[in-house]
């Protein structure tokens, strides 16, 4: 109901500063509130640049909806601002997943420093970070002590687990990243997280019999979803480009990933790769195909 009287105040009024930032702030109640969330705080923020509240709430808006990036951006402006330390911890979790690990855990080590615990999600994210930076034993204690307060296998307790199994791996523990994942197999709200963690542990422990699990359970994803994201797309097709047999499959993923981004050259490079492991091109046609490609280098990293 709240949000529908909003809805109407922003007919009456598309400018009216308390009701764009309520419609902000209850984009970060419902998933499918989220896009409307950040059209208002965006509408808001050209308006009032400098309202710090509406920025926190797009930037974790942002987060939610996988706009990275976007995310780190508000937050870089926030954190210019001597925010709350909460502030910090959100911003934390971002920089993490934006694979900003250094200035993560000197974020995280802030929040700390306030006596605030870390746990949830932000304790997912904080054990990444400590795994990234070199100090997977302290990663595994962080997450060991989060399952020992849960008893369920609820979305939080499948992330835990999965990322206890890379900080097994990171830690020289192979036998125990996989243990912790057993509980994961055959729970259909786990098949991603465990396609994920199983790929690397595959991956370090150069595990063949892994192979087949693996592939079945990105393909599982896939055909879950009548219309999986390009994000998605992506990932499976870089797996399966280094899975023996699944080198075809990958290639019409990165065709089908292509068409919905037309301007990215990687992709074509992608296919190349592949079209040349597979004996689908000459080496002519590959090398003429690749001048053509590489013509003009890109100037970003």
């Amino acid at each position: 109901k709240s949000w529908n009287f909003y809805q109407r105040v922003l007919e009456i009024d598309p400018n009216y500063n308390p009701a764009l930032k309520k419609v902000g702030l209850l984009g970060t109640y419902r998933t499918n509130w989220q896009l409307q969330g950040i059209e208002a705080l965006s509408r808001l923020l050209s308006l009032s640049p400098s309202d710090l509240e509406a920025r926190s709430l797009r930037a974790l808006l942002y987060y939610y909806q996988g706009r990275i990036d976007d995310s780190v951006a508000d937050y870089q402006i926030l954190l210019s601002k001597n925010p709350t330390p909460e502030i910090r911890l959100a911003a934390a979790e971002t920089f993490t997943y934006a694979n900003k690990y250094q200035e993560a855990l000197e974020l995280f080590n802030s929040y700390l420093s306030t006596g605030n615990s870390i746990t949830k999600y932000s304790a997912v994210a904080y054990a990444r970070t400590l795994r990234k930076t070199g100090n997977p034993t302290e990663a595994v204690k962080v997450l060991k002590a989060q399952l020992t307060d849960s008893n369920s296998l609820d979305s939080l307790a499948i992330a835990t687990r999965s990322e206890l199994s890379q900080a097994y791996i990171a830690n020289n523990q192979p036998t125990e990243a996989l243990a912790v994942l057993k509980p994961l197999r055959g729970k259909a709200n786990a098949g991603l997280s465990l396609a994920r963690a199983l790929n690397e542990i595959r991956k370090f422990t150069n595990d063949s019999a892994l192979v087949e699990e693996v592939a079945n359970l990105y393909q599982q994803a896939l055909t879950k979803n009548s219309n999986p994201s390009t994000s998605l797309i992506l990932e499976v097709a870089n797996v399966f480009s280094g899975l023996p047999q699944k080198e075809q499959t990958a290639l019409k993923l990165y065709q089908q990933a292509a068409l919905k981004l037309p301007n990215d050259k990687s992709l074509l490079l992608y296919q190349l790769a592949l079209q040349n492991k597979l004996n689908l091109i000459s080496q002519q046609d590959l090398r003429k195909r690749l001048t053509n490609l590489l013509e003009n280098l890109p100037q970003d990293a």
